[in-house]
C-alpha cells in the first residue's frame, strides 16, 4: 500500500474516517395500512480518507513511511425492506442493502441492515434515529501488488428525511 512494506514489529498507526452521501428510491411491491414491503435501488456515495504511517527501529537504525490518501466511491446499491406504521405519524422500518462488484483484478462487496424509527413530523419532512450496521470489504490482485480492505461498522444516528 502507498509502494512500502512495513516490517514485522513495526509501530503503526492507521486511520480511516469516511463521509457517506445515500440517495436511493423505494418501490412498494406490498402496501397494506399496517405494513409494507418494497425493493429499492439507491447510490451510496463515500469519501475515503486513509492514513497508514509506521516507525521500526532495529538495533540503532530507525525507518519509516507514511502513506494518505482521499478517494471518493460510489457504490450503486439494491435493496429490499419493509415499513411498519405504528401509528398515523410513526413508523418502524428494516433495510438490507447489497452492491457486489467483480471486475478485472477488483472484487468486494457493500451491505447494510438498518432498523429506524421514523416521524412523519410534516407533510414531506421526517426526522428518524436508527441501528445501522455495514461491511465494506474490497479486493485486488494484479501483478504488481494484492491487498484487501474490510471494515466493519456498527452505529447509531438521528436523521432528516424528505419526501416527494
Amino acid at each position: 500500500m502507498g509502494g512500502f512494506v512495513i516490517p514485522k514489529g513495526a509501530q503503526v498507526k492507521a486511520d480511516w474516517n469516511f463521509d457517506l452521501l445515500k440517495l436511493g428510491y423505494d418501490y412498494s411491491f406490498l402496501n397494506k395500512r399496517r405494513y409494507e414491503m418494497f425493493f429499492g435501488a439507491g447510490l451510496n456515495v463515500r469519501s475515503m480518507d486513509v492514513s497508514i504511517a509506521y516507525q521500526a527501529t532495529l538495533g540503532e537504525n530507525s525507518t519509516g513511511a507514511e502513506f494518505a490518501e482521499v478517494q471518493w466511491v460510489p457504490l450503486p446499491t439494491g435493496a429490499v425492506g419493509g415499513r411498519w406504521n405504528l401509528t398515523r405519524k410513526l413508523q418502524a422500518t428494516f433495510t438490507y442493502d447489497l452492491f457486489y462488484l467483480e471486475f478485472q483484478e477488483y472484487s468486494g462487496h457493500y451491505q447494510e441492515v438498518m432498523l429506524s424509527l421514523e416521524h412523519n413530523t410534516f407533510k414531506h419532512v421526517g426526522i428518524g434515529a436508527a441501528i445501522d450496521l455495514a461491511s465494506l470489504n474490497l479486493r485486488a490482485k494484479t501483478d504488481d501488488w494484492r491487498g484487501e480492505f474490510d471494515s466493519r461498522v456498527a452505529g447509531i444516528f438521528a436523521y432528516l428525511k424528505f419526501y416527494l
